[in-house]
């Protein structure tokens, strides 16, 4: 997007540098004179953010792009107008000059990153030299002013502000650290513009990494994922950082009101020692529709609970006690509620409840919660009519349009809602409570698909009295099992199909005079296709909308973004949008869960399976912490002419079962365990391997698979 808008005011707060000078923020709008030659694509070699792998055994370290230290420094420098000591574009330690007014230089961290800066200061020509720093994820924004992340312009025209710092006065030859308020969460370059006509020396630039507060060594991650392919392996791992960089300290959340000028991140925004956000940038807020999708890719990759519980934490303690409606946001951005508020994000709370139990196996938490999440079921249970559907009165939701009525979106939400909260309830032994819900959830699914299903249409339309096919309801109609019969997914997911472009899946539910595609819905439709066993569209999907929020020199690097354009462009503003954002994270855990195929079937892993979906990959690996304590590691190898082998080990799961799905390929294997047959082809064989095994039209599986390591063949080996 190239809309330059109006800046705004100056803002005439400075800090002195060297010999006197000052440190002002600038208030230009970003030039076009940014540096082509930054491409976001691809960090350089050598960047300190990506781990070696000195004897190949672990390949995967490569693609980690978080940083081994937290203490970071850029990797490229390049400089705008007159500038000395910086013409190669390398960082050797020398001294860089700045000269003229308007003249500056840009340093490159390779990657999104976030934290406090500090720069280093030489020498100036005088006392009234002013210099101004800039933070913006995407190279289109480089320039004297920041990129937008306060939100004090937004949603007008204006999305280059004045963003400026606090005063604080600095000696010669001194370090000059900014505020802790003036936090910037989420950026890729910074830059240092001179407004004043003298010159100013600048010696180093460091930063001070600040997300994931917990991880005390932050490229060290739990779990892992690797396959053949490259660029899923980049994509998941994206995934992965998107999540680490939106894991903050809960006293360090985006300010609202938003400051007049400039930018706060100085808000509490939850408790204990971080909380899951929704960007990193900005909103840096618990929002819980984003967690629909970042709570499972925070469990599959970092393994982070502890930062689930406490968003969860604060969205619970925000519930009107009397109604039981939850607020659309967390803290401070809550006051957004009221007429304002959503009945979907109201549905995602309980969600996020009930997928934190699942993980952590937390009946502590559950119980001392069950009280208010009753009361948040029955917020919404009383909104549906006597069609048998939620009928929607709480508009506002992820920025879709048509949010009103008995929305097919809404509908499958709620279905989902009634499912995990009859288990939630067995869990509190409220056996009324449970047979309730599942009868809500029946009647629900079956008016959902009476009322809102066309076939002619080829999906769910939005709502009785829309023809739009939407991306999010027909995708969660899968995901969340309110489809009724096995010829609906195909169906729906072909003419989602047909929304596919060069750069995604469109998403039509969308404002139609921007034609976005957005990955929150897309991480949805990707979770659809595999529940589906469309494996190859969705892992060609994942290779499309993900695969180009990595390549294009637009991004930051290294994360996914908010959502963008179906034109390539960027979205939700521009300079306002969201370069880490966690609802657009969903291949990571989609990768986890069905292409490596690993997943808890109960609380802290106590019953788990393994059913890989392949599509076109020839290997796969990887792992899972189901609990703690408790990991399966996966690896398979499949030659595209039809032979398989996996081997599955949970030798660590004492007390656990698992189910062991092998996928047939459109044949009639024979499979062995450990070098015993236990199928002949048709039928299970008796084996110490598994207490019994069945099929349907893809996969075999096998049940009650005991903790051990246990190595399955799949034969006939068809290649030559």
């Amino acid at each position: 997007m190239t809309d330059s808008g109006s800046s705004g005011s100056p803002d005439h707060t400075s800090i002195s540098v060297s010999d006197g000078s000052v440190l002002d923020h600038m208030s230009q709008p970003a030039s076009d004179s940014g540096p082509g030659t930054l491409d976001a694509s691809s960090p350089p070699a050598g960047d300190s953010g990506i781990l070696p792998t000195p004897d190949g055994s672990t390949p995967w370290l490569a693609y980690i792009n978080s940083p081994p230290t937290r203490t970071l420094s850029p990797i490229a420098v390049i400089g705008h107008g007159t500038v000395t000591g910086a013409d190669s574009g390398a960082l050797s330690g020398q001294t860089i000059r700045i000269t003229g007014s308007n003249s500056g230089i840009t340093f490159d961290f390779g990657r999104e990153v976030g934290g406090i800066a500090s720069v280093m200061f030489g020498t100036a020509s005088d006392a009234a030299q002013t210099v101004g720093l800039s933070f913006c994820e995407s190279s289109e924004y480089i320039g004297p002013s920041s990129d937008g992340s306060s939100g004090h312009v937004y949603p007008d025209a204006a999305y280059y502000q004045t963003e400026g710092f606090l005063s604080a006065a600095v000696t010669p030859s001194s370090t000059y650290v900014m505020p802790t308020d003036k936090l910037r969460g989420g950026f890729r370059y910074m830059s240092i513009y001179l407004n004043t006509t003298g010159w100013v020396e600048v010696t180093g630039v460091t930063l001070n990494f600040t997300p994931a507060p917990a991880m005390s060594v932050p490229n060290q991650y739990p779990n892992y994922f690797y396959s053949n392919d490259d660029l899923l392996n980049r994509i998941w791992y994206a995934g992965a950082y998107t999540i680490q960089m939106d894991t903050v300290d809960p006293h360090q959340g985006r300010a609202w009101p938003a400051p007049t000028t400039g930018w706060e991140d100085n808000a509490t925004i939850g408790t204990g020692t971080s909380v899951l956000v929704d960007g990193a940038k900005r909103d840096r807020t618990v929002w819980p529709g984003d967690l629909g999708v970042a709570i499972p890719t925070a469990y599959v990759s970092l393994g982070d609970l502890t930062s689930t519980m406490n968003s969860l934490n604060v969205l619970y303690a925000g519930q009107n006690t009397t109604t039981g409606e939850f607020q659309r946001s967390g803290p401070p951005l809550h006051a957004a509620g009221g007429t304002t508020n959503s009945d979907t994000y109201h549905l995602w709370t309980l969600i996020g409840a009930y997928n934190y139990y699942l993980y952590s196996g937390d009946k502590a938490w559950v119980d001392a919660h069950w009280a208010a999440h009753k009361k948040g079921v029955a917020f919404s249970t009383a909104k549906i009519g006597a069609s048998g559907l939620l009928g929607v009165t709480l508009v506002s939701d992820w920025g879709r349009l048509g949010m009103s009525g008995e929305n097919i979106e809404a509908n499958a939400i709620m279905y989902q809602v009634l499912v995990t909260s009859a288990a939630l309830a067995t869990v509190e032994g409220d056996t009324a409570q449970a047979a309730t819900y599942t009868t809500q959830a029946a009647t629900l699914k079956a008016a959902a698909n009476a009322t809102l299903w066309n076939a002619a249409a080829g999906g769910y339309h939005d709502n009785p009295t829309s023809t739009l096919i939407p991306q999010d309801g027909n995708s969660l109609s899968v995901w969340f099992g309110l489809v009724d019969d096995t010829t609906k997914a195909p169906t729906l997911l072909a003419t989602l199909k047909k929304n596919w472009n060069t750069y995604g899946s469109q998403t039509p539910e969308g404002d139609p005079t921007k034609a976005m595609i957005s990955p929150f819905p897309g991480s949805m439709e990707v979770a659809a296709r595999f529940i589906a066993n469309d494996d190859q569209d969705a892992l060609d999907l994942i290779r499309l909308e993900w695969g180009y929020m990595l390549s294009s020199p637009k991004g930051a690097g290294g994360t996914f973004w908010e959502g963008y354009q179906a034109d390539g462009s960027l979205g939700y503003g521009g300079a306002y949008m969201s370069h880490a954002h966690g609802w657009s994270s969903g291949p990571t855990f989609a990768m986890t869960q069905w292409v490596l195929g690993v997943a808890p079937d109960s609380a802290a892993g106590q019953t788990f399976h393994v059913i890989p979906h392949v599509g076109d990959l020839t290997h796969v690996e990887g792992l899972l912490t189901i609990a703690t304590g408790k990991t399966v590691s996966v690896s398979y190898d499949h030659a595209m002419c039809g032979d398989f082998n996996m081997t599955v080990d949970s030798s660590t799961n004492t007390g656990s079962v698992g189910v062991v799905g092998i996928p047939k390929f459109g044949l009639s294997p024979v499979v062995q365990v450990n070098g015993a047959t236990v199928w002949d082809g048709t039928q299970y064989v008796t084996s110490p391997a598994a207490t019994s095994a069945d099929e349907d039209a893809n996969f075999i599986y096998f049940r009650g698979m005991s903790p051990g390591k246990a190595v399955f063949n799949f034969y006939p080996k068809q290649c030559t």
